[in-house]
């Protein structure tokens, strides 16, 4: 009981923080709305609580100085209501069902991953895919810029997989001073790989106070199946070059050791 209980501390403890934090973000535009209902499942933050939830009513462990996977935005309000009412989002299916498969093949274990989003809110359009609505209102961008520096200093993770070609930019434009800023100009594969998808020890913040981190770009894993070939890397191309990129990463970021499975 006292372990179960120091884990449920441990996690509420970072979460409550951010969840605050987040109540205090009021530059949503016409386009967006705040998330209000948690999901009680597994679900991306700020829909749920963005921690791999088994059917176990315990809360896991917060995974500090793991890995966040960091996309662009919820969802749309129908399919989030939907989740809400589900108590989920659907794993077999979708962003989730690829994602798993990547971290499954990367070594990459799903508990030590904080599953979250650049941009808060959920979209008040019909579909959830392609660039956030909410980008063309500086005010909202520069406050999802703010929060997601939170997000880096409650979690502190070594590696931050950026899904997709839209946040690359955004993340770039928010920290003018971080390594990120290549991919200022960046929308599209091409670019991204032309100017380099793995920065090793990026820094956030100021010099004093700042997150340090490995990031790297992947292919949207709802758009996986039909983009993965754009991927170029080393002298490698699509689902190897991807492969290649997440092995880099785990190793620069000093967590290729922690997903070793044993052997046998």
């Amino acid at each position: 009981g006292d372990i179960l209980d120091h884990t449920m501390t441990e996690t509420l403890a970072p979460l409550s923080r951010l969840r605050d934090r987040l109540s205090r973000l009021r530059a949503y535009p016409p386009q967006m709305e705040p998330t209000v209902e948690l999901i009680p499942g597994r679900a991306f933050f700020p829909g749920g609580d963005g921690l791999w939830k088994s059917q176990d009513p315990a809360l896991p462990h917060w995974p500090e100085g793991g890995v966040m996977i960091l996309g662009q935005d919820f969802d749309c309000v129908a399919s989030y209501k939907r989740a809400v009412e589900r108590g989920y989002e659907q794993t077999n299916t979708g962003t989730w069902y690829h994602l798993i498969r990547m971290l499954q093949s990367a070594d990459m274990p799903p508990d030590n991953c904080f599953f979250t989003n650049f941009f808060m809110g959920v979209r008040r359009t019909e579909k959830a895919t392609g660039l956030c609505p909410g980008v063309r209102d500086s005010g909202f961008v520069k406050e999802c810029g703010e929060f997601f520096g939170e997000q880096l200093r409650v979690q502190r993770p070594r590696l931050i997989i950026v899904l997709g070609t839209n946040v690359p930019r955004f993340l770039a434009r928010t920290n003018p001073a971080s390594e990120v800023s290549r991919w200022a100009r960046c929308d599209t594969f091409p670019k991204i790989d032309a100017a380099g998808p793995l920065i090793a020890q990026a820094r956030f913040g100021s010099p004093d106070s700042a997150v340090v981190a490995t990031v790297a770009v992947v292919v949207h894993p709802s758009l996986r199946p039909a983009n993965l070939w754009r991927r170029q890397y080393t002298g490698l191309r699509g689902e190897k070059a991807e492969q290649q990129l997440l092995k880099n990463a785990l190793r620069a970021s000093g967590l290729a050791a922690l997903g070793k499975r044993p052997e046998g």
